[in-house]
């Protein structure tokens, strides 16, 4: 059994690629955008030049995160702080610290209360010498309590109603449903726009999937075209999808000692992702 693992090549060796084209941790540095994309990014930059706020919204696998990353990526750095807070189940004072964090807070003291020191570090940056006007990413927003999106809100504004901040929002389909409530209606009144992802056509998986493959440079027959059309149909547009299987399958392509997925391997192995 541990002759399984313990393999002399690696599977950049195998394959001959420079990078494992769906590794979750590569970064690339022009991901495949469709048309729908682009326009939401081409606003969506719009929107944060005039301090602007939006929601992005999507079903799980449908690029928000790819999105929202290569947003932040673009933002000049010198004009924009950008902080990125995933909620990840933080309660409201956990929240606040993971901003304050953000901004350079110290957070251990209780003397003054958390959002009161929040606003003051807003306002100390707005005066600095070489202030940047912070815009904060909040992931999973669909999950955070009512009373943190009060907190943040208050952040936003400055006590003379002067811009202190922008606030891109980013969550699954629920998050468009939460924010139609009543209880959050000074919450979405200060959302200029709410974004959807959607899921990419069949030409675009197959654009999609390609492009990886170029930006990885991997071998032009890594996967043959019938086993990318498969993959393409089969995956319904949804990109995390597509990730999960076509590693599945250069994992079972390793295994089997084939350096060519193809057809044949994508019908036998489809029931093998989650």
């Amino acid at each position: 059994m541990s002759d399984i693992f313990d393999s002399k090549v690696s599977f950049a060796e195998f394959f001959g690629w420079k990078n494992h084209p769906f590794a979750v941790d590569y970064n690339l540095d022009c991901p495949f955008f469709s048309n729908h994309e682009k326009k939401v990014l081409q606003i969506a930059n719009s929107l944060l030049s005039n301090g602007k706020n939006f929601v992005v919204t999507g079903v799980t696998g449908s690029g928000k995160s790819t999105l929202v990353q290569f947003l932040i990526s673009n933002l000049d750095k010198n004009y924009y702080l950008p902080i990125f807070v995933s909620y990840g189940g933080l309660n409201r004072s956990g929240m606040q610290k993971a901003i304050g964090e953000a901004l350079g807070i110290d957070m251990t003291s209780y003397a003054t209360p958390a959002i009161i020191k929040l606003q003051k570090q807003l306002k100390n940056m707005a005066t600095g010498q070489k202030s940047k006007f912070p815009v904060f990413f909040i992931d999973e927003a669909n999950l955070m309590e009512k009373e943190s999106f009060r907190d943040i809100c208050s952040l936003l504004f400055h006590p003379d109603n002067r811009i202190a901040a922008a606030l891109v929002l980013v969550g699954d389909v629920s998050l468009k449903q939460k924010l139609s409530m009543h209880v959050m209606a000074s919450v979405k009144s200060r959302i200029v726009s709410i974004f959807s992802t959607k899921a990419l056509s069949h030409n675009e998986s197959v654009d999609f999937f390609n492009a990886r493959l170029k930006s990885a440079k991997a071998p032009n027959d890594l996967f043959d075209r019938d086993a990318i059309e498969i993959i393409a149909s089969s995956c319904q547009g949804n990109q995390r999808a597509i990730i999960n299987l076509a590693t599945i399958l250069l994992e079972e392509a390793f295994f089997r000692n084939e350096k060519t997925v193809g057809s044949h391997l994508v019908v036998e192995c489809e029931n093998m992702t989650i």
